[in-house]
């Protein structure tokens, strides 16, 4: 029988949810990336250690969408997330507790996005306040 893998987040990413988007830096690459969609709440489950067919069934409850179609993009994210060394797999949470479902929502596919490297330019900052 083969093993189901869960994963979590790398130790080397730091995130934040940024309305309907996650906004992932690594911060070993100073690479960062943005999923939108769907794909925002993919990324929040795929932190908790749980496996992939437990992260569906959630997903299955809060979007109006198929259960086949969830698993297709989760397996398809994961793959991307973990190529980019952003997941990391680990041994499943032993009570497999289910997420609270946040009420049913409009799905849309997940899109992940790479973007270039942060950088600064010595001497100057941008102020951001109002």
């Amino acid at each position: 029988m083969q093993k189901v893998l869960a994963f979590k987040h790398s130790g080397r990413v730091v995130w934040r949810k940024a309305a309907d988007e996650a906004v992932i830096l690594d911060v070993e690459t100073a690479v960062y990336y943005s999923i939108d969609g769907a794909g925002q709440r993919m990324w929040e489950l795929l932190g908790e250690s749980l496996t992939l067919p437990s992260i569906a069934r959630v997903l299955a409850e809060e979007y109006d969408v198929d259960t086949e179609k969830i698993q297709n993009d989760l397996a398809e994210l994961a793959a991307r997330l973990r190529k980019e060394r952003l997941l990391e797999a680990v041994t499943p949470r032993d009570d497999e507790k289910r997420p609270a479902c946040a009420g049913r929502k409009r799905y849309r596919r997940p899109e992940f996005l790479k973007h270039g490297a942060l950088s600064t330019v010595a001497g100057q900052t941008e102020d951001f306040s109002e």
